[in-house]
């Protein structure tokens, strides 16, 4: 990000983010979530800053003649080294399963398929195939929707901008109806491949094309002033109300995630953006916002190596759901930290050197 920061965003940012990784860690034991079960919207948030938070950093650059190549090469800088260290982490994963668990080996063929995909930010959409980075998923539709921003031009009108959200919030809103949320049901064979290709393609372009779009409008909308800055929420307020609506249940339809995603989102990053928190929140925010990218981006493959250890020690069955969850998410968080200052933080500087650009945003 640039000068101006955002930190009640920042700090909304890093508690969606350790929703989603606690989400993703309780899968290790349970087939159904017991906490935060709508977490996965979390995706959805995500998308949504992005366009708010992009659309503050860049659209002065567009206009001053920023090329698409230079943008897209700042991106790559920001997201990819995160995600390879991510898919690193889900080699070894597999690999040691490979030696202490033969009867559960993946067939090198079925691994380096998954080394593709992964580097290539999909998933291998078959049933055999292992997913090394599973969330890296959101990543190649974050830069693919980067690339459409860029290339509609220097300065996107607000009637241009008003189409495209329009266009897929209807999308978006008969996926919903017709599919769930994470997968199109359409058609309803989505044991093939190919359909499940389908349905990633479909859903996720229709998630993250309103999501960021609308986040985009936000921003001109804040920066307009038309949301009065009286109504900011604290970031301790914003945080408590993604908690709460990614901890409804289980069994409430997609109506409910279409409604959070098109109504509730937009209203918490508004609020969000004009809280000023200072002192030890300001701290925290920022730390927050630091710390999501690296929590999202390689948490799944750190929680299956640490449950993988749990296992093989003996200790996993010594430890009740809830400390095993804890300890799983505090290694999570502190394998982020460290990857984040020693490995994400150094070679994105190094990267930008050698690209050009100062900073990598």
């Amino acid at each position: 990000m640039t000068k101006a920061h955002f930190l009640g965003l920042d700090a909304t940012r890093g508690v969606a983010a350790l929703c989603v990784t606690l989400l993703h860690i309780q899968m290790y034991y349970s087939k159904n979530a017991i906490y935060l079960p709508h977490a996965y919207l979390a995706v959805d948030f995500f998308f949504m800053l992005s366009g708010f938070v992009l659309a503050h950093s860049y659209e002065p650059k567009f206009s001053t003649g920023m090329t698409w190549c230079k943008f897209m090469r700042i991106r790559v800088i920001r997201l990819y080294p995160l995600l390879i260290a991510g898919l690193v982490v889900g080699i070894a994963y597999v690999v040691l399963r490979n030696m202490f668990l033969p009867k559960y080996a993946t067939p090198a063929s079925e691994l380096f398929m998954a080394i593709g995909f992964g580097l290539l930010l999909v998933p291998t959409f078959t049933d055999t195939g292992a997913t090394l980075n599973a969330p890296s998923w959101s990543i190649f539709f974050e830069l693919v929707v980067n690339a459409f921003y860029r290339f509609l031009g220097k300065k996107i009108s607000n009637t241009l901008l008003l189409f495209i959200i329009l266009f897929f919030f209807a999308v978006l809103g008969v996926l919903a109806w017709f599919s769930d949320w994470q997968g199109i049901t359409i058609p309803a064979n989505r044991s093939c491949a190919a359909n499940r290709a389908v349905g990633f393609l479909l859903m996720g372009s229709a998630r993250v094309g309103f999501c960021f779009f609308a986040g985009v409008w936000l921003y001109r909308l804040f920066t307009r002033q038309r949301f009065p800055k009286s109504l900011g929420a604290h970031p301790l307020i914003a945080s408590i109300v993604l908690v709460g609506i990614f901890c409804a249940p289980e069994t409430f339809p997609d109506t409910y995630n279409f409604l959070v995603t098109v109504l509730i989102f937009p209203i918490v990053i508004l609020a969000a953006a004009s809280f000023k928190p200072a002192n030890i929140w300001a701290t925290l925010s920022k730390f927050g916002g630091w710390i999501s990218y690296p929590l999202y981006a390689i948490h799944m493959p750190v929680a299956a190596i640490t449950t993988a250890a749990l296992v093989h020690f003996r200790m996993y069955d010594l430890l009740s759901p809830t400390i095993r969850v804890s300890a799983i998410l505090c290694v999570s968080v502190i394998a982020a930290a460290l990857l984040g200052k020693f490995f994400d933080d150094p070679i994105r500087a190094f990267l930008a050197r050698r690209a050009g650009p100062k900073r990598s945003a």
